[in-house]
């Protein structure tokens, strides 16, 4: 699966080997940072991330299965300040 973030205000992930698209717009008030995928040996795999809440003025962080990403987050905690725009992060296999 390889990731796009086309634009700020969306998440898009496209499937190399079917070539489906998929995304997922949390609101016109968020600013969406890159996802990355999380590989799941028993399943399509997870996007994690950051988005900015233009609104609350917080950073939401948001767990997405890769095949369901229209559907939107299965989990999301909400930070109660905002993180710099830019926070990047790394899974590396314990």
């Amino acid at each position: 699966m390889a990731l796009v973030s086309a634009r700020p205000d969306q998440i898009a992930a496209t499937d190399m080997e079917t070539g489906v698209s998929r995304r997922y717009c949390p609101g016109p008030q968020t600013i969406v940072e890159e996802h990355l995928f999380v590989p799941d040996g028993s399943s399509p795999g997870w996007l994690v991330g950051t988005a900015h809440d233009l609104a609350q003025k917080n950073t939401l962080l948001s767990c997405f299965a890769a095949d369901d990403l229209h559907d939107g987050p299965l989990a999301q905690a909400t930070l109660p300040h905002s993180l710099p725009l830019g926070l990047h992060g790394a899974f590396v296999a314990a």
